[in-house]
């Protein structure tokens, strides 16, 4: 009979990773909640707005979630006023998204939110140490074939 050998999960790599980023994820989404916005849909206003994304799918891609996902989001976010769709000329089933002026202003108070909370995160290490874990943050991402842009 083959024994286990004890396994301390608090203490492995991926769960402290997991527990780290869901800390990070609740602050910010205590931020960002301020500004009626979800994470997600922050994260669609800035494809859409920074990086000039305007196709659900080409969303979905940049921000590492399912299509699915992003089509939910995006029916919320279109309701609130905060997204148009229009039909992409040459194509009957294919829309492209738009933020409107509420979407921008809504960002905008998002992506302070975004800086403070990356702050709150910067503040706990020295410069080294985030240097550090930034460096080891971006192999990580690379070694899993991360399609995230910048890296």
């Amino acid at each position: 009979m083959d024994t286990l050998t004890k396994y301390n999960l608090q203490r492995s790599l991926g769960y402290r990773m997991t527990y780290v980023a869901r800390l990070n994820e609740r602050r910010f989404e205590g931020l960002i909640a301020e500004h009626d916005l979800s994470r997600l849909a922050w994260c669609v206003l800035c494809a859409l707005e920074y990086e000039d994304l305007s196709r659900p799918s080409d969303i979905a891609d940049f921000i590492g979630v399912d299509r699915a996902a992003i089509s939910r989001v995006i029916g919320q976010m279109e309701s609130k006023g905060l997204i148009t769709r229009r039909l992409i000329s040459g194509d009957a089933r294919a829309r492209a998204i738009e933020i409107t002026a509420l979407g921008r202003e809504r960002l905008a108070g998002g992506t302070a939110a975004a800086a403070d909370n990356a702050e709150h995160l910067r503040a706990q290490l020295t410069v080294e140490e985030y240097a550090a874990l930034d460096a080891i943050m971006t192999k990580l991402m690379k070694g899993d074939g991360s399609p995230l842009k910048g890296l």
